[in-house]
């Protein structure tokens, strides 16, 4: 092509010439510059949170969403990233032992670092807006977050980066009207940024997680472009039930267990767990053991009485209960704090089973309730 272009060289001096030949050069390149594709390196978010569902489910959404992904389980291991890493926005939990997320920002700050933060807390207190504006802060957000809530507001403090077709597919903009708050109040968020206060809501949420997830982390077995879950279409999604009193953590693993491919419902107490399984028969329950009305014990010899070839995992934070997992035939048991990849390879092989081969392996002579190793605090 450039052949083609007629150079029509000066006469004049030297200097003069070669003035002339790069002038018509650049007329002639420039157009064809501007259509050349620029790699763009992804923008780097660090991730804090003491809860380790919630922490796996930022990571890996904001993954799929383009970005590159650390993760710190508390505000010191956050404090220690920030200090040896350059990142383009903190997202972090307020509610954490030792050093809260408010704590973290402040020191930040006196630091003189001036990335963009945002908080996302299920605190009944907020930071007030005297102490966002004090500390730079982008967005307050509450919990729990959908997917679309979290990329919605971290698009909005980071606009230049794009999310690849894929993701774009799982998480399309919602209609106005069926935004949630949290929705609306991204689409107000302009630059320069203003700090987004939410409404206060009560919260039960355990900090119980305190591990790092060693499969998501960053440069660890993460999948390089971490693809959403591939099913034929002869191949019917998996329907799993999550039994759990408080709904931060319900809606945690929910998303969680969605981002693998599974449908969820969910289950406040023990008498609409035994209800909702009579009624819709999942693949799996994950049963929560401290809930009010049914207990999670009770819960589960109903649960048994009516839909036996359904598996249970029970996951508690309650000391000393897998004896009593043994002696009611429960087919797997975790403690808390949960070993996420531990508890998806788990949910995998159960939902996997066949009606014949789950009662192949629960009427075995040899059956005994699988304890799965949780992580260490």
């Amino acid at each position: 092509m450039c052949a083609q272009q007629n150079l029509a060289l000066g006469t004049g001096t030297n200097d003069e010439k070669k003035n002339n030949d790069f002038m018509q050069l650049r007329s002639i390149l420039a157009p064809r510059c501007l259509h050349l594709s620029i790699p763009t390196i992804p923008e780097r978010v660090l991730v804090v949170d003491d809860d380790a569902i919630i922490l796996s489910f930022y990571s890996l959404t904001l993954a799929r969403a383009g970005y590159k992904i650390d993760a710190a389980a508390d505000g010191e291991q956050g404090w220690g990233a920030l200090c040896a890493t350059d990142y383009d926005l903190l997202l972090t939990d307020n509610d954490m032992p030792g050093l809260t997320g408010v704590e973290l920002v402040a020191r930040l700050r006196r630091a003189g670092m001036t990335l963009p933060v945002i908080i996302a807390s299920g605190s009944t207190a907020p930071p007030e807006d005297d102490d966002g504006k004090r500390l730079g802060l982008s967005a307050v957000l509450h919990k729990p977050l959908t997917s679309d809530e979290l990329v919605g507001a971290v698009r909005q403090v980071l606009p230049h980066q794009r999310a690849g077709p894929a993701f774009t597919q799982q998480l399309g903009a919602p209609a106005a009207a069926s935004m949630s708050p949290n929705q609306q109040r991204f689409g107000g968020l302009k630059k320069p940024l203003t700090f987004l206060r939410t409404e206060n809501s009560p919260s039960t949420t355990p900090t119980f997680m305190n591990a790092l997830l060693e499969s998501h982390r960053i440069g660890s077995h993460r999948r390089e472009s971490l693809p959403l879950p591939s099913r034929s279409r002869t191949t019917a999604i998996k329907r799993i039930l999550v039994a759990d009193d408080d709904a931060m953590v319900r809606a945690a693993l929910a998303a969680l267990l969605q981002s693998e491919g599974y449908a969820v419902d969910e289950a406040r107490n023990g008498i609409e767990t035994v209800t909702w399984a009579i009624e819709h028969s999942p693949d799996l329950v994950l049963l929560d053991l401290n809930m009010p009305h049914l207990d999670g014990w009770r819960a589960f010899v109903r649960l048994d009485h009516v839909t036996p070839l359904v598996p249970v995992i029970v996951i508690t934070a309650r000391p000393h209960q897998y004896k009593e997992a043994v002696r009611l035939g429960v087919d797997a048991f975790m403690e808390k704090p949960l070993n996420i990849p531990v508890l998806l390879r788990a949910i995998k092989r159960l939902v996997s089973e066949t009606p014949e081969q789950h009662v192949s392996r629960v009427t075995s002579r040899a059956f005994v309730t699988r304890l799965l190793s949780s992580a260490c605090p």
